[in-house]
C-alpha cells in the first residue's frame, strides 16, 4: 500500500471510529501553517477542498502536469524558507535538483523557481560558492531535458521567447475574465464581485503581514504563489 492508499485508508478509519472527519488530507497544510499560521492554513486548506470546478478537472486530469507543477512547486518553496529562513542550508542540493526537475516538468513552474531563488539569495548574497552549487544541481534535475535540446537542436528557448509580449488593456480584460473563470463557472458580471472579495482577502494577509514585521520576507512567497495559481 502506498502513502496514496495509506492517508485515506488512515482517515476513513479514524471517520469510523467516531471522530471528527477532516477536511483535507493529514499535514496538507504545513507550509503555511510554518510561515504564517495555524488558523490562515486551516482556511486555505478548507478553501482547496471545496469543489472548485478547474481545480477539480486539474486534478483527475492526467494528461497534464498541473499536479506535479503543484506539488513540486509547493516543495520548493518550502525548501527554500527552510534554507532562507531557518539556516538549513542541507537542503541547498535537493532544493536546486527540484528547481531542475520542476522546470522539466512544465516551464511555467519559472515563476516558483525564481521565487525560490530569491529567497535563498537573501541569505547567500555573495557567496558565490553558494550559488555554484545551487546551479549545478539545477542543471542535473534538467540534465533529461538538455539531452532532449542537444538532440532536436535547442528548441526550447525559442518556444518560450516566441509570440507577442505586449500587455494591453485587451489582455488585462482577459485575465480579468479567465481569473473569474477559475471562481465561478457564471460569465454574469457579478462574478467580478466574487473576484473582488477574494483580492480584498488576499490585500488583508498582506495588511496583517505588514503588521507582523517577521512576516514581510515570505511576501515574495504569497505573492508568486497567487501569480502561479492564476496562470495553472
Amino acid at each position: 500500500m502506498t502513502s496514496d492508499d495509506a492517508v485515506p485508508a488512515l482517515m476513513g478509519k479514524h471517520i469510523a471510529e467516531g471522530q471528527t472527519p477532516p477536511v483535507c488530507y493529514y499535514g496538507q497544510f504545513y507550509f503555511l501553517k510554518e510561515v504564517f499560521s495555524f488558523s490562515l492554513a486551516l482556511a486555505v486548506a478548507f478553501f482547496y477542498s471545496l469543489p472548485i470546478n478547474p481545480l477539480v478537472h486539474a486534478g483527475l486530469d492526467n494528461t497534464s502536469a498541473f499536479a506535479l507543477v503543484l506539488l513540486l512547486g509547493s516543495l520548493l518553496l518550502y525548501l527554500a524558507y527552510l534554507v532562507g529562513f531557518r539556516s538549513r542550508e542541507k537542503w541547498i542540493l535537493l532544493l536546486g535538483l527540484m528547481m531542475g526537475l520542476a522546470f522539466w516538468t512544465h516551464q511555467i513552474t519559472t515563476a516558483l523557481i525564481l521565487t525560490s531563488f530569491l529567497v535563498v539569495a537573501a541569505r547567500f548574497r555573495g557567496n558565490i560558492r553558494k550559488y555554484a552549487v545551487l546551479v549545478y544541481w539545477a542543471f542535473l534535475g534538467f540534465f533529461p531535458q538538455f539531452l532532449v535540446e542537444v538532440f532536436f537542436g535547442f528548441k526550447l528557448v525559442p518556444f518560450l521567447i516566441n509570440g507577442k509580449r505586449v500587455v494591453n488593456g485587451e489582455k488585462l480584460k482577459a485575465a480579468l475574465d479567465f481569473t473569474g473563470a477559475l471562481l465561478t463557472p457564471s460569465r454574469h458580471p457579478a462574478r467580478f464581485v466574487f473576484l473582488a472579495f477574494v483580492l480584498t482577502g488576499f490585500i488583508a494577509i498582506l495588511v496583517r503581514a505588514w503588521k507582523r514585521k517577521a512576516a514581510r520576507p515570505l511576501w515574495p512567497i504569497a505573492a508568486f504563489l497567487e501569480k502561479a495559481e492564476l496562470e495553472d
